[in-house]
């Protein structure tokens, strides 16, 4: 009785340490090797990796419509030429910091120019802006 018993061990462990393999090898084939080749940044204010200059953001005239002085367009200036080449996008943001606006381009030297659909200058409190991109 005492052999039945060490050979059913025997089986089970054989069969834990097969269920075991099976399972690092499961475990090793759903690794992911990842590169990344590319800058990513965001901020309100400073930013970082190409932009190290507080950017100016000045918004366009004021024009007046219909009871309310409505603003189409900002400039966003002293970018640096780090930067150049690379993507943005630029948020114009209302209460809640829901976007009122969205502008996308690339950079294309020191400054950018954001045309964006008429918006009533009360409505805006605050911007946002990322520079991102392989600038390599």
């Amino acid at each position: 009785m005492s052999e039945k018993k060490n050979n059913r061990r025997k089986v089970v462990a054989v069969g834990l340490g097969i269920i075991g393999i099976a399972g690092l090898s499961l475990a090793a084939a759903s690794q992911l090797s990842l590169s990344v080749n590319s800058n990513l940044q965001a901020g309100v204010e400073v930013l970082a990796d190409c932009q190290t200059a507080t950017v100016g953001v000045e918004f366009d005239s004021p024009a007046w419509n219909a009871g309310s002085f409505d603003v189409d367009g900002a400039t966003l200036t002293n970018i640096d030429n780090e930067c150049d080449g690379l993507d943005y996008i630029f948020v114009v943001t209302g209460a809640g910091d829901a976007a009122l606006q969205t502008v996308t381009g690339t950079v294309g030297g020191t400054s950018i120019t954001a045309p964006f659909s008429a918006t009533d200058a009360e409505d805006i409190t605050g911007v946002a802006l990322t520079i991102y991109g392989d600038n390599a």
